[in-house]
């Protein structure tokens, strides 16, 4: 395990946490803008999931196959529990994920959510039924790409093959602009360039872990200030690009990869971020991201239902006591349905594969 990338993971789903908690409560309440740079931890989880897919295959015999069920075995499960519950509660009155009544929640929006299918809400968002799966939509759509490019090994280098294969969806994407249906707009997106950048670092791996102490705790130490100031800077200047993913790149995606970078080579300086709360936190990053939007949303009702918050002090430790619950109760969910599972459906399901190295 690289350690300090594990602990980017529990960064990232802690921005992510911070987002919606001030964007969907604290803003409201008080009546203040809130910036979207919480949503940054997205494209850090972009980044990361490009290199760590390189690093984990890159010196092994993983097969396509193998590799896609890993792939499934670890994202598809959990989401599907969380989808079906957020899906069931929603039947019952409990209005989750700005849904609507009467217009969303029907059996065709819910198979389209389990199988990463895009759709338009009747909102007007592309969103699944747990709004935060857009990203994992994407995520699937690397996976799928990564190891049909595994299948390519014994002629080509598979990573050099899907890197320049994301840049041609990019760029066919770009071509077609808005007059291309929405599930190709949707999977021809920009954003596909950030797991290319994790590929880049990933393949770029073995140099940084031959580097001179010295020089990657130096290099590292300036990569991590330049990147954090990157994303420091959107704030600054009140850029806002969620929507515009072109900008979300430049903005947002290329910090992450110099903050990722950084902390890699600082890793190798011997500079461990291994707090163990970290360490879980980053274990549970997957089920906080999943579970946090349902788990502020019932506790919102509950307040609610119980006070009225007025003080403007009380509000803020309502946010803040938000974000430990979703932070804590990720863990749970990790711990007690998201690690027993995975373990067991990977004993049943993952078989060995036989050495296949890819063509260098």
């Amino acid at each position: 395990m690289i350690q300090n990338a594990q602990t980017l993971r529990a960064v990232a789903a802690s921005m992510v946490v911070v987002h919606h908690v001030g964007s969907l409560y604290l803003a409201r309440e008080l009546g203040i803008g809130w910036s979207t740079i919480g949503a940054a931890g997205v494209d850090l989880f972009f980044v990361l999931s490009g290199f760590i897919m390189v690093y984990s295959t890159i010196n092994s015999d993983r097969r396509p196959l193998p590799f896609l069920r890993r792939r499934i075995i670890r994202i598809v499960p959990l989401y599907a529990l969380v989808t079906l519950l957020v899906w069931v509660l929603f039947q019952i009155g409990f209005e989750a994920n700005g849904l609507r009544e009467g217009a969303d929640g029907t059996i065709g929006q819910l198979v389209k959510s389990l199988f990463f299918v895009p759709f338009e809400r009747a909102s007007g968002d592309i969103y699944p039924l747990v709004t935060v799966g857009w990203t994992l939509n994407y995520e699937m759509m690397f996976y799928v790409l990564f190891a049909l490019s595994l299948a390519l090994r014994h002629w080509v280098n598979p990573f050099h093959a899907l890197l320049i294969a994301l840049c041609v969806l990019v760029g066919v994407g770009l071509s077609l602009g808005g007059s291309a249906p929405l599930i190709v707009r949707f999977f021809l997106d920009p954003i596909l360039l950030e797991f290319a950048a994790g590929m880049v670092i990933g393949l770029g791996y073995n140099r940084i872990a031959t580097m001179q102490t010295d020089r990657a705790k130096r290099l590292g130490g300036a990569l991590m200030i330049i990147g954090v100031a990157g994303l420091a800077l959107t704030v600054v200047f009140g850029l806002q690009p969620t929507e515009n993913h072109i900008l979300r790149i430049a903005v947002w995606g290329m910090p992450s990869a110099l903050i990722i970078t950084g902390a890699l080579m600082l890793e190798r300086a011997g500079v461990l971020w291994n707090n163990p709360a970290l360490m879980l936190q980053g274990d549970a990053s997957y089920a906080t991201y999943l579970v946090h939007m349902l788990v502020m949303q019932t506790c919102v009702k509950i307040i609610a239902f119980v006070l009225a918050p007025t003080s403007i002090i009380l509000i803020v430790l309502i946010a803040v006591g938000l974000f430990v619950a979703c932070l804590v109760a990720g863990t749970l969910l990790h711990v007690m349905v998201e690690r027993p599972l995975t373990k067991l459906l990977r004993r049943d399901f993952v078989s060995r594969s036989r050495p296949m190295p890819y063509a260098r």
